[in-house]
C-alpha cells in the first residue's frame, strides 16, 4: 500500500491553519449577512486527466456537507465567482477556495492543496481551455462540479 505523497504530508502539517483561515473567511461572510458554509474535506486530489477524463481538484466531503452543497445548487445558487487564497510551501501549493454567489448572498469556503509539479501542467492546460474544474463529491460517487473561468487564480505566489 502506497503512503501519502509529499504534497499530502506538507498539507497535513498546515491543515489546522488552513482550516482556521476557512473559519475566519466564513465568519467575515456571515458578518456581511451571507449564508456562509465552511466545508471540511476528507481528501483532496489533483486530477491530471491521466486516469480518466476529469482534470482539476477533486474534493471529498462528508455526506452532510455534500448534501448542503447539493441543496444550495438545487435551489439555484450559482456560485458564479471564486476567490482563491494561496501559499506555497516548497513544492506544495496550499489553498483556501471560496465559492460565492453575490446575488443570493451565499458562500462556501474550504481548504485544498496540490503538488506544484503536476499542478503546473494541469494549470497550463486549463489556461489554454480557459477553465479549471473543482469537483466536490461524496464517497457514493455523487459529484457537484464547479467551473472556474480564470484558472490563473489557482497559481501559487512566487516562491521566496
Amino acid at each position: 500500500m502506497k503512503g501519502p505523497d509529499r504534497a499530502t504530508k506538507v498539507a497535513s502539517a498546515h491543515w489546522e491553519a488552513l482550516s482556521g483561515d476557512v473559519e475566519a473567511i466564513v465568519t467575515e461572510y456571515d458578518e456581511r449577512g451571507f449564508e456562509a458554509h465552511a466545508l471540511h474535506p476528507g481528501d483532496v486530489t489533483l486530477l491530471t486527466g491521466e486516469s480518466g477524463d476529469r482534470e482539476g481538484l477533486d474534493v471529498l466531503l462528508p455526506g452532510s456537507e455534500f448534501e448542503t452543497v447539493f441543496d444550495l445548487v438545487d435551489r439555484g445558487v450559482a456560485f458564479d465567482s471564486s476567490e482563491v487564497y494561496s501559499a506555497r510551501e516548497g513544492s506544495t501549493v496550499l489553498l483556501v477556495l471560496v465559492l460565492v454567489d453575490e446575488r443570493e448572498e451565499v458562500a462556501l469556503a474550504f481548504p485544498a492543496y496540490y503538488g506544484w509539479g503536476a499542478g503546473r501542467e494541469v494549470l497550463s492546460r486549463a489556461r489554454e481551455r480557459g477553465r479549471l474544474h473543482t469537483y466536490l463529491r461524496r464517497l457514493s460517487g455523487d459529484i457537484v462540479t464547479f467551473t472556474h473561468d480564470d484558472p490563473s487564480i489557482f497559481e501559487p505566489p512566487e516562491e521566496g
